[in-house]
C-alpha cells in the first residue's frame, strides 16, 4: 500500500504520488461536504432546518508530505492544529467568518450558552457565541497539547 510505505519512507516519496494523496484526500473532503449539504437540504425540506444548531469540526489535520510526514503524528504543527469549524444557529441568517483564533475546548461552552444552561465546572472554553455576533474577540492566544503514548514494547 502506498500510503503505509510513504509513511515508512517519506523520503521516497514521487511528486506524482503526493498529488494522488492530496487528490484523494479532496475528494474524501468534496464527499463529506456533499453529505453535509445533503443533511442540510433534508433539515431544510422538514422544516427545522432554521430551528437547528449545527457544529462541524475535525480532530485533527493530516500531513500530506509536510515535515516530511504522511500521517497525523503527535506534533502541534499548523497542518494538524488548524481545522475547520462550522456552527449554524437558530435565527442567525448571515454567514460570519471569524478570523480570531478559537479552540475546539470552546465547542461545549459554545453549546451550553446557546441553549441558556449552565456550563459544568469542567467547561474549560469560553463560548464562542460573543464572537459569531461579532461583539468581542475570543482568545489572544490558545493552547494545543499532545499526549504522546510510548509504543508496544518499549
Amino acid at each position: 500500500d502506498e500510503w503505509l510505505a510513504a509513511k515508512e519512507e517519506p523520503g521516497a516519496v514521487s511528486d506524482e504520488t503526493i498529488q494522488r494523496f492530496v487528490n484523494a484526500y479532496d475528494a474524501e473532503i468534496r464527499f463529506v461536504d456533499e453529505q453535509i449539504e445533503r443533511l442540510f437540504e433534508e433539515m431544510k425540506r422538514l422544516g427545522v432546518h432554521d430551528n437547528t444548531m449545527y457544529i462541524v469540526t475535525a480532530d485533527h489535520g493530516e500531513l500530506l508530505g509536510e515535515h516530511n510526514d504522511f500521517s497525523h503524528p503527535p506534533q502541534l504543527y499548523d497542518e494538524l492544529t488548524h481545522v475547520p469549524l462550522f456552527v449554524h444557529l437558530p435565527g442567525v441568517t448571515e454567514d460570519r467568518a471569524i478570523r480570531e483564533l478559537v479552540s475546539l475546548i470552546d465547542v461545549p461552552t459554545t453549546i451550553t450558552d446557546a441553549f441558556d444552561v449552565a456550563a459544568p465546572g469542567t467547561y474549560r472554553g469560553v463560548s464562542l457565541l460573543p464572537a459569531i455576533n461579532e461583539e468581542i474577540s475570543t482568545h489572544e492566544y490558545v493552547f494545543a497539547e499532545v499526549c504522546h503514548r510510548p509504543t508496544e514494547g518499549m
